[in-house]
């Protein structure tokens, strides 16, 4: 069969299915998916690509307060930034969204769209009217195990509910497989952990198997050890501040975030990062200059020779130590900017052995309350430092 006869099949098949139908192709004319940044360089390549595809279906799952809300508000902003002329919409079916908290995090609140229905039969015919518009380049919904079915509110729910949460996401899976693709956006579900009953670790989670089928990345997202994974406030003195209850005041965790599946990339890699929750002298949200310094050195972007740091970008070609590194990024969001973007083009290459970066661990075993996959926190760098 030669180039014109497959042309000429291809083009009779879409004649007949019709303008409304998704068309047959040749490989080489589907455009690639473009990537979007999560806001954090290690997950971004953790991820394996970059940041996370558009066009498909992701999860952030987690413990209560393990970040996965603030982590979809950042990406939610990238999206924006990457897509002047698109929206995003989020689909609070738990009713719990605060807008300030929101504003921190989300700079084009005019393009940021929220709903708040009252079932999951609702927000899914919701989902898929605003889908079919082509205005969202971004949809979120939260939550997966939160979203209440119209059986559940009626007064003998108890006789028709059973798995009735899982049959309404089955449905919201399979549309969401078909639809991201068409509409051109990247739909997030917010899901929560379930306690493995098995005793074997895996990560569980509502929503059933077509959920978990139909997600292209799943993210895992913890907290880390609370005795080295969380900063305190302090004062202009370096002294903890305590509250009302006499026990320091906590403003930032560690937070890990492991790929337990990937379809483009390899899954079971674990990022990390740090995330304050109130404006202190590391910032606020996630701390992109520990991140970016941290990363710059574990790349060999920046050569450390003993307490030294070296790289011609940097005044007078060298540092020495790593705190100071640190206060030169956040003072120079220009040199915090080409730095991040050397160190991710080094790890794009595949120059360096991403094992000591985003250590790879098995896919399917959970991440426990243990120390972190890297031997030393931040908090240990910047206490050897000081």
């Amino acid at each position: 069969m030669s180039i014109k006869d497959l042309n000429k099949i291809m083009n009779e098949i879409n004649k007949a299915m019709g303008s409304n139908a998704s068309p047959i192709r040749v490989l080489s004319d589907v455009e690639p998916y473009d990537i979007v940044s999560t806001s954090s360089l290690s997950l971004d390549h953790a991820i394996g690509i970059g940041g996370l595809p558009m066009r498909r279906v992701i999860e952030f799952i987690g413990d209560p307060g393990s970040g996965k809300t603030t982590l979809a508000l950042s990406v939610a902003n990238e999206v924006l930034n990457t897509y002047p002329d698109g929206a995003v919409l989020y689909i609070d079916i738990e009713n719990r969204l605060e807008i300030n908290w929101v504003k921190k995090f989300v700079k084009d609140i005019d393009r940021f769209v929220v709903s708040q229905p009252e079932d999951a039969e609702e927000a899914v015919d919701l989902y898929r009217k605003a889908a079919r518009t082509g205005m969202f380049r971004l949809i979120i919904w939260d939550s997966i195990g939160g979203a209440p079915t119209r059986a559940a509110f009626a007064k003998e729910a108890e006789k028709g509910v059973f798995a009735g949460n899982s049959q309404i996401i089955t449905h919201l899976a399979r549309y969401a497989q078909s639809l991201t693709n068409k509409y051109n956006h990247m739909f997030i579900g917010i899901n929560q952990e379930r306690v493995d009953m098995s005793g074997y670790l895996q990560l569980t989670g509502p929503g059933g198997k077509a959920w978990v089928y139909a997600c292209s990345v799943r993210v895992h997202v913890k907290r880390g050890p609370k005795s080295t994974g969380t900063v305190y406030m302090i004062d202009e003195s370096d002294k903890q501040v305590k509250g009302a209850d006499g026990k320091p005041i906590p403003i930032g965790y560690q937070v890990f975030t492991k790929i337990v599946k990937s379809s483009v990339g390899s899954p079971g890699r674990v990022g990390e990062y740090w995330f304050y929750n109130q404006e202190n002298k590391y910032g606020f949200g996630i701390d992109h200059v520990d991140e970016v310094s941290r990363l710059a050195i574990a790349t060999g972007v920046v050569e450390r020779a003993g307490g030294w740091l070296r790289h011609p970008l940097i005044p007078n070609g060298q540092i020495n130590g790593q705190s100071k590194f640190l206060s030169l990024l956040n003072d120079e969001p220009d040199l915090l900017r080409q730095f991040s973007e050397l160190t991710s083009q080094i790890m794009k290459s595949g120059a360096v052995d991403m094992s000591e970066i985003v250590p790879m661990t098995d896919p399917d075993i959970m991440l426990s309350d243990e120390e972190s996959p890297r031997q030393k926190t931040l908090q240990q760098l910047k206490d050897e430092n000081n």
